[in-house]
């Protein structure tokens, strides 16, 4: 044991990391301690991990917080993280104390608030109550952090002023998740401030805008293309090269039977071909579809580079002859398992 441990603590720092790389979480904490020696390299790395995994209950929260040595005496470590995700927690059923939203959701502001040099930060659906407009006002302090990545979960009746106050952080990706029985309004109104900034940004279309955000090379769209004009969305991003168009709750629309889909998406889909500007999106390459239906309607006329879909069988034969003849792949990846 004495010649291993000298032989771990011996080698480049380089290698050290590369070992550490390997363990969980909980065998970092434990290595950590073991000397002083692989202390401040193991403490590096555990750091460096820290929004890879979702801290979900309050009990994590709070050790995590504890780990940061916010209380004063040793060194902080918060200066050291750079990234933080906070996933859905799993609620008992006696509903202690522990898991109520007011307590998880302070721990959550105040572990927000410790990190000065955080750049990526993520807060899943159903956090506990969590509201954006209090979140971000721990990350608007007057000192905010150098977020480059922000995902976050709107409620569909949250008032979203507070997104134009984003342009004070040097935002390049910009998830914005919602219930897509209750999305959020005028989101690209607000979010005016960071049209020249954004590269990534993911969003539910709801209605056209004056200023278009001619950085964004992912998009990720919801959107009622019976509302939508295609016209509109191309004008607004004009210079995408990926396209993502996730799942929603209307994947089989009212109607459809297993031959053929109504008469009227097939006049949606007539519609939204004629719209398209005969320029729109010709450096679009890539693209990652969920909503077998929402792509159909969307009758994108543009070949693209590489075409990727979920094979579920439920949708009508009709539908990917279609989707192929639009999209014109190079190089088609068909995804089997999802559900």
């Amino acid at each position: 044991m004495t010649n291993a441990r000298t032989t771990l603590t011996t080698v480049n720092i380089d290698v050290q990391c590369y070992i550490a790389s390997f363990l969980c979480p909980e065998r970092l904490s434990a290595l950590m301690q073991t000397c002083r020696c692989l202390h401040n390299t193991i403490q590096y790395s555990l750091c460096s991990r820290s929004g890879t995994f979702p801290l979900r209950e309050l009990n994590q929260i709070n050790s995590f917080h504890a780990f940061l040595r916010a209380d004063g005496g040793l060194p902080s470590r918060a200066p050291l993280i750079k990234s933080l995700w906070f996933g859905v927690p799993e609620y008992s059923f006696d509903f202690s104390e522990e898991y109520q939203p007011s307590a998880r959701t302070n721990a959550i502001v105040d572990t927000v608030r410790l990190c000065k040099n955080l750049k990526r930060l993520r807060v899943d659906a159903g956090s506990c109550g969590m509201r954006p407009p209090l979140l971000f006002r721990a990350i608007l302090s007057k000192s905010p952090p150098p977020l480059e990545d922000l995902e976050v979960y709107i409620l569909g009746n949250t008032d979203m002023m507070f997104l134009s106050r984003l342009h004070r952080l040097p935002l390049r990706k910009l998830l914005l998740r919602s219930d897509p029985c209750e999305p959020p309004r005028k989101v690209l109104t607000h979010l005016q401030p960071l049209a020249d900034r954004l590269e990534h940004l993911s969003i539910h279309w709801d209605i056209p805008v004056k200023t278009p955000f001619s950085n964004v090379r992912t998009l990720e769209i919801r959107a009622s293309w019976a509302s939508a004009s295609p016209r509109d969305v191309a004008t607004a991003f004009p210079a995408i090269t990926t396209l993502i168009i996730p799942w929603s709750y209307n994947e089989v629309p009212a109607g459809c039977t297993c031959a053929h889909l109504c008469e009227c998406k097939q006049a949606l889909r007539a519609r939204n071909q004629k719209q398209w500007p005969p320029l729109a999106w010709t450096a679009l390459s890539s693209v990652f579809v969920t909503n077998v239906f929402d792509f159909y309607y969307l009758g994108f006329p543009r070949p693209v580079r590489h075409l990727s879909l979920p094979a579920n069988w439920a949708i009508p034969a009709n539908v990917f002859p279609a989707i192929l003849a639009d999209a014109q792949p190079v190089t088609l990846e068909v995804r089997v398992g999802e559900t």
